[in-house]
Order: C-alpha cells, then structure tokens, then sequence
C-alpha cells in the first residue's frame, strides 16, 4: 500500500514469514461484499504448508548438498556476514546432477566445540550460578589441516598443536567465543550433547551477565551469517515407537547448521551406552581424557599446569566429535 520503496523492501524479505498467519486467516474466513450474506468465507489454501525454502529448491529442480551455477549476477553491497553476496534472477540458476565433476565436495567448514563449567559440589551446573571456565574449538574443512584453540578462565600452560587463548574474566572468556565463531564462519557448528547443554548453557550464561551489566556481552547471541539476527532456542518434542518421548531445546542460527552428534548416535545405532566414551570407543577405538567430573573445579582453582589438564581435557572431547 506503500510507494516507499524501503518499506516495501522490508514487507517483501517478511513475506515468508507471513505464509501460516495468511494461511490461518483465510481458512477461518474473511467477509467479503456481496457473498456468503455477510458472513465470513471460508477459503481453501492450495500448498500453504510447503516451507518457502522447499518451494524454491523444487520449482529450481535444485537438489540438496548439489552444486548451483549462477552465471548472470552482479555483486551486492555486503550487508551479511557471508563471504560473497550476489543478486540475481531466481530462473537464472542452474542446477548441476551429482555426476562427473559436480560430484567433488564442496570446503564446507566444521566447527566441534566443548564448555566446561564449575559446578557447585553436589549440584548439576546452572546457567544462572555456574560460571563457564574453558571452551575448546576445532575447526575442520574438507582437505585442509584443523585448527585447535582452546579458551580458558586463567592461566594456562602452553598444549602441543593447539592455541591456547587464556582469559582474565568469564565476559571475556565468553566474548572471545563469540568473535572466534564469527571470525572462523562455519557453515556447520556441531559437538556432544550441544543442543540440549552446550549452547543453551553459554546463551543463558551470556544473559545472566547481560542482567548484571548491561553493556556486558549485549550482542553475544548474534552467531550467524545475518547480521543482528541472534540466536535462537525453541523447546521441540521427539516421539517415536522405537525411541519413545524426548525433549530438546532446538537452536536456530542464521546462515549456519546446528548439528548436534548425540541424537544422531540415539536415532540411527544401537548401542549399551552413549556417553562419548563409550561412542568414540565404538567408532573409532579412542577415548577421552581422564578427569572426573569432580575435580573439575579442584583442577580450576589449582596451578597453570593443573588448568592445562582440564584444557587437554576439554580439547579431546572436541576433538573426538
């Protein structure tokens, strides 16, 4: 109803997010003049409920993890984090089968992080209380050697093959994770257990500063590729006859994919146990670290060569998913 040209820009990149609602109106009826004597019409939907995104690889013929060949298009003023930006026609794009050359894989970068926190004793550690004392990272892409950095809460004896990044303060601990995410740009972000502990845990331990200093950590949560979208979690259920009900915490980040290694281990293997233990000793004939969980926090307070232990700790778990 706008001639603005940026209004009518920003109603446009919504209208996807509109689909249900509109959906939702039109099936519970709408009045229209002269028809139905004055009562709402009911209006049927025809594909209301097929995601935007899945419309569009259908109607391009364009098949999932497959190459795509854009030969008209001019670069975009960058207003993501995205490496390139391009505007082109849709029906423009050209979708290349999985044969001959297309077959190659593409560099897609994984990232496997781990968090440790210092538990009260006795108690299961809590976003709201439980400071996050190290995070380990490595980054993986396709043909090329990985990176290792692990961040500690204090000081830290150097590790062979790895970067050590020691920090004065958990915000700037925290902070430090959030720039190395953004800097690295995974297209993949995965670990053990992450959905349901690792990333709701350093969000909520990242709000829980927030309250307590407001220019602390403000933009942490913004993890993806578009710029001031932040991260975000969603409650979802899981119910099958085989695996019965679960619940998860989703995580949804812009522009990057939340994999999550242990519902994958539940879904698709059978085995006694699925701690990371007993999967890695399964698959691939290793194990972690040894340090229990109870000296977690002994090995915290201690020596830089103590610290270094739990950061050896903490690496292998990143290392092994």
């Amino acid at each position: 109803y706008s001639n603005n040209n940026e209004r009518y820009a920003k109603i446009y990149v919504g209208l996807p997010t509109l689909v249900p609602s509109l959906r939702k109106i039109l099936v519970n009826g709408v009045k229209i003049d002269g028809c139905g004597g004055g009562f709402p019409v009911g209006l049927e939907t025809m594909e209301s409920n097929v995601p935007f995104l899945l419309r569009f690889l259908i109607d391009c013929e364009i098949s999932g993890c497959t190459w795509v060949e854009v030969p008209r298009f001019k670069l975009a003023k960058k207003q993501s984090r995205c490496q390139i930006e391009i505007d082109c026609v849709y029906s423009d794009l050209i979708a290349h089968e999985a044969v001959g050359e297309w077959q190659k894989l593409a560099p897609l970068r994984v990232l496997a992080f781990d968090i440790e926190c210092q538990g009260r004793k006795g108690h299961f550690p809590e976003a709201e209380k439980d400071p996050v004392i190290q995070i380990s990272c490595v980054v993986h892409e396709h043909g090329s050697q990985d990176v290792q950095v692990v961040m500690t809460l204090g000081g830290c004896l150097s590790i062979n093959g790895a970067h050590v990044m020691t920090n004065k303060t958990e915000e700037e601990l925290l902070q430090n994770f959030a720039n190395f995410l953004r800097q690295v740009d995974p297209d993949i972000v995965t670990g053990y257990n992450s959905q349901n502990f690792d990333v709701p845990y350093l969000l909520n331990r990242a709000k829980t500063i927030w309250k307590r200093n407001k220019t602390a950590l403000a933009a942490f949560s913004d993890w993806g590729r578009a710029v001031g979208v932040p991260a975000k979690m969603r409650d979802t259920t899981f119910a099958s006859a085989a695996y019965g009900k679960r619940e998860n915490v989703e995580t949804t980040v812009a522009g990057r994919v939340m994999f999550d290694l242990l519902p994958y281990m539940f879904r698709n293997h059978k085995l006694s146990s699925y701690s990371l233990n007993s999967v890695c000793a399964e698959f691939l004939n290793q194990q972690k670290e040894d340090v229990h969980h109870s000296i977690i926090s002994e090995l915290q307070n201690g020596t830089d060569e103590d610290r270094r232990r739990l950061a050896v700790y903490c690496l292998k778990d990143s290392q092994l998913v």
